[in-house]
């Protein structure tokens, strides 16, 4: 199986505009709404203990089946 392409790195090598968002929500449905509105990409800052950020991530199914 081949490796993904990490388009934001191919977009920005190649020279292309891309606008990002940090989502700093404690929120999975805030992550959703930011993943589905367009931006180039979005960071998720879930600081906390490893198990806090491990049930965020398993509750945004964005994050979790590779579609954004």
């Amino acid at each position: 199986m081949a490796a993904p392409v990490n388009t934001f790195k191919k977009a920005i090598g190649g020279g292309r505009l891309q606008i990002g968002l940090w989502v700093a929500l404690a929120n999975p449905y805030a992550v959703e709404i930011a993943a589905g509105a367009g931006f180039s990409d979005v960071g998720v800052l879930a600081s906390g203990t490893t198990k806090l950020r491990e049930e965020f991530v398993m509750g945004v199914p964005s994050l979790t089946s590779g579609t954004m």
